[in-house]
């Protein structure tokens, strides 16, 4: 068996895919290894994530077949296809739509040197064990005040009227 085949997580951390590991995990004419990265508009550039598509969804999807051609790859734009707007808010979510396709892995978008969109406000914050690292420069603490300048003239002459011109 392929020990990478392992789909269970911690729950401190999302697993991150790569699309090397996306190709890889991804058995063609396999439904039970139908791996996709979908976005809903621009690789790395929007909310996605990979996802396991369900043997029904894989043999019954409403637009036929098609989807077997996208196991192992990235799909751009995924909410413009189809029916697939009624997913966003767990596309945003890295959840699971419904019987259809399990969240798997956040996408690593290093390879592609686009810089991720930011993590849903449910996804796990980082270990707070962590050491500090020291602040540089002086040590925060009252904010000094800044040098009292001449205040500036207000312009002379008659207010604007409020309201619409």
């Amino acid at each position: 068996e392929d020990e990478e085949f392992q789909l269970e997580h911690g729950d401190d951390v999302l697993p991150s895919w790569t699309e090397a590991r996306l190709r890889k995990m991804t058995a063609q004419a396999d439904s039970t290894r139908c791996f996709m990265a979908l976005f809903e508009g621009k690789k790395c550039a929007s909310a996605g994530g990979v996802y396991q598509i369900s043997q029904s969804w894989y043999f019954k999807h409403t637009g036929g077949s098609i989807i077997q051609s996208f196991c192992g790859k990235v799909s751009e734009n995924w909410m413009r296809l189809g029916n697939h707007k009624k997913y966003r808010t767990q596309l945003q979510m890295h959840q699971d739509f419904d019987d259809r396709a399990s969240f798997v892995a956040t996408f690593n978008c290093s390879e592609s040197g686009v810089q991720p969109p930011p993590t849903p406000a449910t996804a796990p914050t980082p270990a707070r064990n962590m050491p500090e690292p020291e602040p540089e420069g002086e040590p925060e603490g009252e904010p000094k005040p800044e040098p009292e300048g001449e205040p500036e003239p207000e312009p002379e002459g008659e207010p604007e009227p409020e309201g619409e011109p």
